[in-house]
């Protein structure tokens, strides 16, 4: 394998030149066919770590189809009932685990899959290169592939498919780093391990949370590592029917995820398997017609004049009361999140798509009213304890309290110095919280040593906004301020210090009133 690897283009192609090489040491792949560029990278490297995870988490082959970087879909090798078969087309093909796993995998979400570049967890097969042979699609990373997939792959495309064997007993470095506008990002690798107790903190009133639950909410959380934050995926059967990614929105996420959940069922009511499809259609056809169908502007498909180039015979019109029916017939799907839920309604919108499990970190202040939501629809909600484990990691630094609050002080100062102490504190109130308590600190003593930390950072050079503000507005510049001000800050950090290891400073006055 080669240290360096010249590039197709970059992520656009006016984007010359473009390579990818390892500071130390080879690279981990190698292009068996055609000519990578930087997305196809992006999506196959990300992708391959995916399907990895899986198959380690559920220990069954693994598929993802991956496009923009991000996943369209993502799942295991279970056997597909004949439904499943007619649904995704390949009734009449033969099906390895591999070759199921993808067929789910790019199934799911056919229209977001067109031209994706596919993961495979396994040596790929002559199954799994059959399927692939049909679709449009980029590309292919795997460990190994069999001499005659390989000679299939290799006649797709005219010759110019793209190939990629990776190595899978390679470990990346454990921090990452990123350029940005000339600018280098460093941050430790994502290795959060879902394993079986990673679901165990059950919350709600419904405490069941059956295996088949555990596994679909693993493999919701693991497709969620490989996603533009701010994600929300929805899983049933061993793979993802709906996967939301990247958005603004915490409750647009889940409606986009849950409209692709919805389409996914819709495909298999009667309505749809009963599509008479002209023989000449084009399968990217067929897949856009079908999805005009299910939606709004269904007449898009069956106006007179239109419905003759797609169907032998004019379809019905699906109903938004039929369609309803059929999608109240959804059940038993699990939802993944990365982030926390911050109102009920997304809970809502979870419920008409068929969600009974859910994951998701926790830690919202309104997390009552999610829970409540919860219960209202009989549903089983575990948080993943994700601040829990950054606050376990604290604590294996050392067990002297006295050093730990120290260094949650010296935190909470430096990000006062850049962040709005209101998201700051529904930030780092549950990570800290259950350490300091843990250690004896009343919570209201830590309530007012979180603000007064986070008060101090906005004051605090180099870029307190407080302090810029003020200099601004003054006319004059920090460092001709910082002099005159250094009395100040020891005496602030001196007060910091007595409100954080001298409890009677905050708990005296309210106890004395009787409010403790």
């Amino acid at each position: 394998m080669a240290k360096e690897l010249e590039l197709k283009y970059g992520c656009n192609p006016n984007q010359k030149p473009a390579r990818i090489f390892m500071q130390e040491g080879e690279l981990p792949i190698e292009v068996l066919n055609g000519r990578p560029g930087y997305i196809n990278f992006m999506d196959a490297l990300n992708g391959w770590q995916l399907v990895k995870e899986l198959k380690a988490a559920t220990g069954m082959p693994a598929a993802t189809s991956f496009k923009h970087v991000s996943p369209a879909g993502a799942a295991i090798g279970l056997e597909l009932d004949e439904t499943m078969k007619q649904i995704y087309f390949v009734d009449n093909l033969p099906l390895s685990p591999l070759a199921s796993a993808y067929v789910r995998a790019r199934g799911a979400d056919r229209m977001s899959s067109f031209g994706d570049f596919i993961s495979l967890s396994d040596v790929c097969d002559k199954a799994t290169a059959m399927i692939i042979k049909r679709e449009v699609s980029d590309g292919v990373i795997a460990p190994g592939y069999d001499d005659d997939a390989l000679e299939i792959l290799k006649a797709k495309k005219n010759g110019n498919y793209n190939v990629i064997e990776i190595d899978p007993d390679y470990i990346p470095d454990p921090i990452e780093r990123k350029q940005v506008f000339g600018v280098t990002f460093e941050q430790g690798r994502n290795e959060l391990n879902i394993d079986e107790h990673f679901f165990d903190n059950i919350v709600t009133e419904n405490k069941e949370l059956p295996e088949s639950a555990k596994r679909d909410l693993a493999i919701s959380m693991i497709t969620l590592k490989y996603t533009q934050s701010n994600s929300v995926c929805y899983v049933k059967d061993g793979q993802a029917i709906g996967i939301g990614a990247g958005q603004q929105s915490r409750i647009h996420c889940t409606r986009l995820a849950g409209q692709k959940a919805d389409n996914w069922w819709l495909r298999q009511s009667p309505q749809v398997m009963g599509l008479q499809f002209k023989d000449e259609i084009r399968r990217a056809d067929r897949d856009n017609a079908i999805d005009i169908y299910m939606g709004d502007e269904y007449m898009d498909v069956l106006a007179d004049g239109v419905w003759e180039n797609t169907f032998k015979v004019k379809p019905e019109v699906f109903t938004r009361e039929e369609k309803r029916e059929w999608l109240d017939k959804m059940t038993d799907v699990a939802l993944g999140s990365d982030a926390f839920f911050p109102f009920g309604d997304n809970i809502e919108r979870a419920h008409k798509s068929g969600v009974k499990y859910i994951a998701q970190p926790g830690g919202s202040v309104r997390d009552d009213n999610v829970i409540a939501t919860c219960n209202k629809y009989g549903m089983a909600m575990a948080f993943t304890g994700i601040p829990d484990m950054v606050a376990a990691a604290v604590l294996g630094i050392t067990s002297n309290k006295i050093i730990i609050f120290l260094l949650i002080n010296i935190i909470l100062l430096f990000v006062g110095t850049f962040m709005d102490p209101t998201p700051a504190i529904l930030i780092f109130t549950p990570i800290f919280l259950p350490i300091c308590t843990s250690l004896g600190m009343n919570a209201v003593q830590f309530g007012i040593v979180l603000c007064y930390n986070l008060s101090v950072g906005t004051i605090t050079p180099p870029v307190g906004t407080i302090l810029f503000t003020g200099c601004k507005v003054g006319g004059v510049t920090i460092e001709s301020v910082i002099s005159h001000l250094l009395p100040y800050f020891v005496m602030i950090i001196i007060g910091l210090l007595l409100v954080t290891y001298v409890p009677v400073l905050s708990l005296g006055l309210p106890s004395l009133l009787g409010l403790l």
